[in-house]
């Protein structure tokens, strides 16, 4: 027999070491999958955020252009202030 192998063990015992082994796995898996979820989560903030910053880049300089205002701000202002 093996060392610190009990003579009492019975088939619930092995049921429950399979499900303590399979449980280690199980976390090991939980853990790649939210560390590859905040990757993508910063991916999609980094892209997004840029994409917007451009979008509204591109739109006052279309507005400073295109009108007689100075961009965004100038038409915002112009319009609440007169």
């Amino acid at each position: 027999m093996p060392l610190g192998y009990s003579i009492f063990r019975n088939s619930d015992d092995e049921q429950r070491e399979a499900m303590v082994s399979q449980q280690t796995y199980a976390n090991e898996g939980i853990t790649w999958h939210l560390r590859i979820m905040r990757w993508k989560y910063i991916g999609y903030t980094a892209l997004w955020s840029t994409a917007t910053g451009c979008a509204v880049a591109i739109t006052d300089y279309s507005i400073n252009l295109f009108t007689d205002y100075n961009g965004i701000l100038g038409w915002i202002i112009t319009g609440v202030f007169g």
